[in-house]
């Protein structure tokens, strides 16, 4: 798993790629806060919560035990009703949580339930998550856009007469830079034609 981490609020924060998805740990989220990881499970109890888990795991989870779920939902707000990222997990086959034991272990989830959770936790707190998260990805995207070059050179190697080689440069242009080279070649043919 991939990590980054971000600050929130003087919170650090990190977000894994699991899955090509980006999940948030709570476990990060929860550390600045009276109660801790308990807020997890306090959360995770919440009909509301399990409502919304079961929505998400149904749109974006096509191997997701809605049986399971059912009986989950019917227990969940009662007094007794415990359940903690784990069991949900095992379950009702959830891809939405993740919970990892062990020196960098925690409970992570994907960042729309990370969002959720954080709202939970405090209105504020979920904006300056969203913020930071988005400040992290224009960060990736621009690092990502100076690594694309639409007109990346590459040497090849032409063999001559007598068996001499000599190495050319050819240009493996991408569409948007034949794209770009057509239009000002029609410009200036314009200007000068």
């Amino acid at each position: 798993m991939k990590s980054r981490v971000i600050s929130v609020k003087g919170t650090d924060v990190t977000i894994a790629t699991r899955h090509e998805q980006d999940y948030i740990s709570l476990t990060d989220m929860v550390r600045n806060f009276d109660g801790g990881s308990a807020l997890i499970e306090q959360w995770l109890k919440n009909k509301d919560t399990v409502l919304f888990l079961g929505v998400w795991e149904q749109l974006n989870n096509p191997g997701f035990n809605s049986l399971e779920f059912e009986g989950i939902k019917n227990e969940a707000g009662r007094n007794s009703f415990f359940l903690s990222a784990k069991k949900w997990i095992e379950a009702t086959g959830a891809t939405g949580l993740h919970a990892k034991a062990g020196r960098y272990g925690g409970t992570y989830a994907h960042r729309d339930i990370a969002f959720e959770f954080g709202s939970w936790l405090s209105p504020e707190f979920r904006l300056y998550l969203i913020k930071e998260f988005q400040r992290l990805k224009d960060e990736e995207s621009r690092a990502t856009s100076l690594e694309w070059n639409h007109f990346a050179g590459a040497g090849k190697p032409i063999v001559g007469g007598k068996g001499a080689v000599q190495v050319v440069k050819d240009y493996h242009l991408s569409r948007y830079a034949c794209y770009s080279r057509d239009t000002s070649c029609l410009a200036n043919i314009g200007e000068h034609g």
